[in-house]
């Protein structure tokens, strides 16, 4: 469960928030079914090298739903779960 007190075992408020972006974007990219190494490479490399705010239009192409669209061969094959079927429903 998630309070405002969590932070507290990551160190600092601001870590923590960051922290709540990845964990989200982690999800997205689990909800959309996309590779998450690909996804967090492809959007590192392109928002690091930005000397400024990024655009809105870079920012909606980065979107888990509209990366996913762009990127079908980063698209996890199984549904989530697949792996950790119980042996007696297999």
């Amino acid at each position: 469960m998630h309070n405002a007190r969590n932070w507290t075992f990551i160190g600092h408020p601001a870590v923590g928030e960051k922290s709540a972006v990845i964990y989200t974007l982690l999800t997205c990219c689990r909800m959309h079914r996309i590779e998450p190494r690909a996804y967090f490479t492809d959007l590192l490399g392109r928002l690091v090298p930005a000397e400024h705010r990024p655009g809105a239009e870079l920012l909606e192409e980065l979107l888990p739903w509209n990366w996913a669209a762009a990127h079908p061969a980063h698209l996890v094959k199984e549904p989530p779960g697949a792996y950790h079927t119980p042996a007696a429903e297999r």
